[in-house]
């Protein structure tokens, strides 16, 4: 159907950019820097990125920081 189609086309559109972009900085860096995974759609991407970190709670980490910051 039109929907699952434009759903799957989004999916493999995001995972393909996000695919390049730590392609392409690995590449620039000459190395493999530490991929970390945040926010509502990383589990679609993990599986793809083995290496990645995913976590779930980087907006209130860093509502903590601002926090502790303005004390």
């Amino acid at each position: 159907s039109t929907p699952e189609c434009v759903e799957i086309g989004l999916y493999y559109g995001w995972l393909g950019g996000v695919l390049m972009l730590v392609e392409e900085t690995c590449r620039e860096l000459g190395s493999n820097p530490k991929v970390w995974l945040y926010g509502g759609q990383s589990g679609w991407i993990a599986p793809r990125l083995p290496d990645a970190q995913v976590g779930a709670d980087l907006g209130v980490l860093g509502l903590a920081r601002v926090s502790d910051a303005l004390g």
